[in-house]
């Protein structure tokens, strides 16, 4: 994500990042045998403060914020989403969102934005919305201007 986001910052296009920091993530198990590719999900502050400090925003191991050009979710943003409409409803809905769009695997479905479009509409018809996701949408019209 950094090298995208230091491209389009350096040809001045309006950019919104979006990330987890990791900071629960698991440990590093190692490489693979094969292609010596990291297998593990191991936290790694030093990604975070690289995308801070190209932010310019004050670095940290574990950000947390939603802002103006940024957002990083300590978890990831399914998490916080779940939270913020209600577990039971998150799955009611995503489950037919992924029948609907004849998406089989969840984690394909949770980084399809269209799938993630419909399960938020979905709520706000409920009567439950996720205020994050309301604010960084909010932050990234405002970018337009």
């Amino acid at each position: 994500m950094f090298t995208a986001a230091a491209v389009f910052i350096s040809f001045r296009i309006p950019t919104y990042c979006v990330w987890h920091s990791d900071e629960n993530t698991a440990q590093a198990v190692g490489p693979c045998e094969k292609c010596k590719r990291p297998l593990d999900k191991a936290s790694n502050p030093s990604e975070n403060r690289r995308l801070l400090r190209l932010l310019g925003l004050p670095e940290e191991d574990w950000p947390s914020h939603i802002k103006e050009k940024s957002a990083c979710f300590k978890m990831d943003r399914e998490t916080v989403v779940k939270a913020e409409i209600g577990e039971d409803l998150f799955e009611r809905i995503l489950g037919e969102e992924m029948t609907r769009f004849d998406i089989r695997k969840r984690d394909h479905a949770l980084k399809n934005p269209k799938v993630v479009s419909a399960v938020t509409a979905s709520a706000s018809r409920s009567g439950k919305t996720s205020p994050s996701l309301d604010l960084i949408v909010k932050h990234v019209l405002a970018m337009k201007d």
